[in-house]
């Protein structure tokens, strides 16, 4: 198991204290055989202003490399360089302006990377994260966790390779000007703006670029025949639980993170009277189709995955592919993705006149492939 140092949300300072917090944690060391790790005297520093939050934690790294500052003399230099509108408070991060200072001063090669908004909602972008923290931390760097709203010391990480989720970070909060402990799982307030990491330049660079998130399935592979009567014949299905794989127990959640759920391999083949196929590949399923509420309970329209129309002198056939997005909530919470796969042909005569002739019948083909993919905007 994987021992180093992170950091924590304000939203969660007035629990630090509380005996149901202090168990969960407790329990998560006790799994890791949690030995805290620190990287290097980070200063405890709570911020004088409320929104000195940012110039706090510089503040708190630099004191790590015997540099001191004034937390106001600090808010002066970071708003100037930043090109912040006298008109608002706080700090406006843009670039690399953060880092860069601190490099100044300390000789190192930190770096400010805008991790996006929503960032954490999936797996794979959690197992990033840690790995870019245990990096930095390694490599002799504390960290930097910074928005509009709140800054973050992070000092060390515990990592769980099991549920990234789960992973206890440390750090210090300068909301109260201490050290605190909490898991990846409560950093909630990652889903609500853009949110800047800096730390070691290349650890994090290496690492956080994730645009979307894989899972492997069990491919299925379906063949359709006798298509005729103008209906969608179901194929299969396919089950995922999203929750899983993003953390997220709403659906206006799951919509607001994510783009689309994609199957890039997925194949589609419709017969043609000559003997060919139309194909296509890929299968992309648009998140803007889900509610922006939160219901146990949600099915979307059938939409069409590909068409194909054909004739001969006599007769005449439509044949077609189509889909269907599912969710419905489980009595754990969890989000459960179902994606019905349909097929079917519209056969007939291809000229009123025309009698006796034997009806066509649609042929589809099938093969889901095995990645499911998660996008980000």
């Amino acid at each position: 198991m994987t021992k180093l140092l992170l950091l924590l949300s304000t939203t969660l300072a007035p629990l630090q204290g509380t005996p149901l917090l202090i168990d969960i944690i407790q329990t998560q060391k006790n799994d890791l055989n949690w030995e805290a790790m620190e990287n290097g005297n980070v200063g405890l520093v709570k911020q004088d202003l409320p929104y000195y939050h940012l110039p706090a934690t510089v503040k708190s790294i630099l004191t790590a490399f015997d540099v001191n500052l004034t937390q106001n003399e600090i808010y002066k230099s970071l708003r100037q360089i930043t090109g912040t509108p006298d008109d608002i408070e706080g700090v406006i991060i843009k670039d690399q302006e953060i880092s860069t200072y601190i490099n100044e001063f300390v000789s190192k090669d930190f770096g400010t990377f805008n991790l996006g908004e929503g960032f954490g909602i999936m797996r794979d972008e959690i197992i990033a994260f840690n790995k870019s923290i245990e990096e930095s931390i390694t490599k002799g760097y504390p960290l930097i966790l910074t928005n509009q709203s709140h800054s973050f010391v992070i000092s060390g990480i515990a990592i769980n390779e099991k549920n990234p989720w789960l992973t206890i970070v440390t750090g210090m909060n300068p909301e109260k000007g201490k050290m605190v402990d909490v898991t990846c799982q409560r950093l909630t307030w990652f889903n609500r703006e853009n949110t800047y990491l800096i730390g070691e330049q290349e650890a994090i660079k290496n690492n956080v670029s994730v645009k979307s998130s894989e899972v492997v399935l069990e491919p299925k592979v379906v063949e359709m025949n006798n298509l005729e009567d103008g209906l969608n014949v179901k194929a299969f299905e396919i089950e995922i639980n999203l929750t899983e794989i993003t953390s997220l127990q709403n659906i206006s959640k799951i919509k607001q993170g994510l783009s689309a759920f994609e199957l890039p391999n997925f194949h589609t083949q419709i017969a043609k009277i000559d003997g060919n196929y139309e194909e296509k590949t890929g299968l992309v399923l648009n998140t803007a189709e889900l509610p922006d509420i939160d219901v146990q309970h949600w099915q979307g329209e059938v939409k069409s995955i590909l068409e194909f129309e054909d004739k001969t002198a006599k007769e005449k056939i439509k044949t077609w592919a189509k889909s269907r997005m599912i969710i419905d909530q489980d009595f754990l919470g969890d989000l459960n993705l179902t994606i019905q796969i349909f097929a079917g042909a519209d056969a007939g005569k291809n000229n009123e006149m025309n009698t006796g002739s034997q009806r066509l019948t649609g042929k589809v083909n099938f093969n889901s492939g095995e990645i499911f993919k998660l996008n980000r905007y």
